[in-house]
């Protein structure tokens, strides 16, 4: 990991200055927006939490590493802190993370805080669905708009396999509250890693027929020192085939204009899942086929879609279909040039690519009595050394340090060194 240290960090008189170059590539538009390499960046993605109450093969280390200190995680106050200087730089658009957020205490009152902030118009949240039949209201109530939850099997012993944890139930049952509550749109993201679940491909895109599910494949990323083999990584090209093969030709979706606020879309009274077109054996869930109770009753929401966006799906419909099929390719084709995010990590650093080393600490400069400017200075540092693109499996890859500054450590370019659970994803 490349951490700017502390003899590069800004003095906390410092301003914010459009012409001293901290910022080149104007990253301040006439607007108040900043961004880089034309590239608008309105995102900013927080993981609140290392902890997690699964512990998928993909994600967890082969070696047990420590849980982080209670002292290096950011306090809620902090991270408030941040999201104000970030919405006055732009940033209109959060993701909450962790490890897995919903495990971490009082992050109810927390959303409910962010929701507060002038300028932020749309709080979305990933979890793995453990917790979320259980927390659903709250989660509503705090102004969640949008939710995304990991699904990557359909059989419950599978489940247990990948995650370590015999809870597939647990997570169905959740996925159908945020249903019944009306959340729009349901994200369900799948890894898919040969040998162990890419059997199920055609399945897990199935539940876009039955249900109004945006159900997106998502690339395997090597990370940290993961348990998965590279060999494993199965890519979206063979993915897309796989679906178009077996369920049909994969439409692709235009983008609608719609207030992200308005989370009870068609009118909305909220989703009835009373009558699920799936029936569970005991250990797995299959898509039931024909009858009047073959799929989901609630509304449909054909031809509506979360506000326009630059987000790395590329999105499909089947034709006839309550839901989407996106793809997630940051390996077999880049998406940096719309890449519209920073993230926050737990211990407080901008990390401007998820797949690039770099990170700048922002929480050791406000634990220091940073003023606002001079954090929103940090935000303008890491906008400018975003990178145009990240360098994955990238033979050819240079260092690309500025050599004004000291780091820590060399960059690996084929290689990020951070785990998954410390990101957010």
């Amino acid at each position: 990991m490349i951490i700017e240290p502390e003899n590069s960090k800004i003095s906390i008189d410092d301003r914010i200055d459009t012409d001293n170059h901290i910022c080149k590539d104007n990253c301040i538009d006439t607007d108040g927006s900043i961004g880089t390499d034309n590239r608008v960046i309105n995102y900013l993605r927080i993981s609140i939490t290392d902890r997690c109450n699964l512990a998928c093969q993909y994600c967890v280390p082969k070696e047990i590493l420590p849980a982080l200190s209670h002292k290096s995680i950011a306090r809620y106050e902090e991270i408030n802190r941040i999201v104000v200087c970030a919405s006055q730089l732009g940033i209109s658009k959060l993701r909450i993370t962790g490890g897995e957020p919903l495990v971490r205490k009082g992050v109810f009152s927390f959303l409910k805080g962010l929701s507060r902030i002038e300028g932020i118009n749309d709080i979305s949240i990933t979890t793995n669905g453990v917790l979320l039949e259980s927390h659903i209201d709250q989660l509503v109530e705090a102004g969640v708009n949008r939710i995304n939850i990991s699904l990557d099997t359909l059989k419950r012993d599978r489940f247990k396999f990948i995650s370590g944890r015999d809870l597939f139930e647990t997570v169905w049952s959740g996925i159908m509250a945020a249903l019944d509550k009306g959340l729009f749109p349901i994200k369900l993201n799948a890894v898919i890693l040969r040998g162990i679940n890419d059997d199920e491909i055609e399945a897990i895109a199935r539940l876009s027929l039955k249900y109004p599910f945006h159900v997106r494949f998502i690339e395997y990323m090597p990370m940290g020192n993961s348990s998965v083999d590279i060999s494993q990584q199965v890519l979206i090209p063979e993915i897309r085939q796989r679906i178009e093969h077996g369920i049909g030709k994969l439409e692709p979706v235009t983008r609608v204009m719609l207030n992200a606020k308005d989370n009870s879309i068609g009118g909305g009274s909220g989703f009835s899942s009373s009558s699920v077109g799936f029936s569970s054996g005991g250990s797995d869930l299959s898509c039931s086929s024909g009858g009047s109770n073959s799929g989901y009753t609630g509304k449909s929401h054909s031809g509506y879609t979360i506000a326009d966006e630059a987000g790395p799906a590329k999105r499909y419909k089947i034709k006839g279909a309550l839901g989407e099929i996106g793809f997630i390719s940051p390996v077999s084709s880049h998406f940096c040039h719309e890449c519209n995010r920073l993230r926050l990590t737990s211990t407080g650093h901008l990390r401007p690519c998820l797949l690039n080393n770099r990170e700048i600490d922002v929480l050791t400069p406000l634990r220091q009595g940073a003023s606002n400017d001079a954090i929103k200075q940090l935000f303008l540092r890491a906008v400018q050394s975003k990178p145009a693109s990240h360098t994955l499996h990238d033979t050819n890859c240079k260092d690309n340090i500025d050599n004004d500054r000291t780091t820590v450590e060399a960059p690996k370019c084929n290689r990020v060194d951070t785990q998954m659970s410390a990101i957010g994803g």
